[in-house]
């Protein structure tokens, strides 16, 4: 993959090695000294902040491998001396804490053949351990000044529409979980654009390899 290999240049420009790296057909994974495991899949870099939202649960980046350099510089901030470690909860529910890099939109939030909302919240219930309400999405979108709720319901009622999310009755409320993984509806994504080629062997590879024409 060129844009792997761009990307490991990067890091070492800035002094940050991998102690490994592990490939597969379909994703690599990057193991920098400290211990930070960065995963590419489908031309994404994700790995965790080492950080909590205020419900406790692990952050993570989403960055493009496209911007090796701007990747490269956000990985820096976990170099050889930085721990990882949970941070306390964020200062309140209402603007919660996504890391150094936050925003008052969270980069690099994209998922391919979603909307600009539609990403993150899926991102959001992908990244949750459990099913969660329209409030608990909303904060964990990790906007400053919060979707509102009714917005946020909009959203989730068209990813159930898609299958994409589905509701459950928990207690006396409604909550949200993903109705399939990441990795599968990714590789739906890569399926749906994969019967448009009149070559999809030459798709596929040079897919893998990062070339593109």
């Amino acid at each position: 993959m060129t844009s792997l290999k761009t990307l490991v240049a990067e890091m070492a420009i800035r002094g940050l090695p991998l102690t490994s790296m592990t490939l597969t057909r379909l994703q690599a994974v990057l193991i920098l000294p400290n211990g930070l495991a960065v995963q590419c899949c489908c031309g994404w870099l994700l790995w965790p902040t080492g950080r909590v939202s205020s419900r406790g649960r692990p952050l993570h980046t989403l960055h493009s491998i496209e911007d090796a350099a701007g990747a490269a510089r956000r990985l820096a901030q976990h170099g050889p001396g930085h721990k990882l470690s949970a941070a306390p909860a964020a200062r309140s529910a209402g603007m919660p804490d996504i890391g150094p890099h936050s925003s008052r939109r969270p980069a690099g939030r994209v998922v391919p053949g979603l909307g600009p909302l539609e990403g993150p919240v899926m991102l959001t219930l992908w990244q949750a351990p459990e099913p969660l309400s329209v409030p608990e999405v909303s904060q964990g979108l990790g906007y400053y000044r919060p979707i509102a709720s009714s917005t946020v319901m909009t959203v989730l009622n068209n990813l159930c529409s898609k299958n994409l999310a589905r509701r459950l009755h928990v207690g006396r409320s409604w909550r949200y979980a993903p109705a399939r993984s990441l990795d599968d509806y990714l590789a739906g994504r890569m399926r749906d654009l994969i019967v448009l080629a009149h070559d999809p062997e030459t798709v596929m590879r040079n897919a893998l390899h990062g070339r593109a024409g």
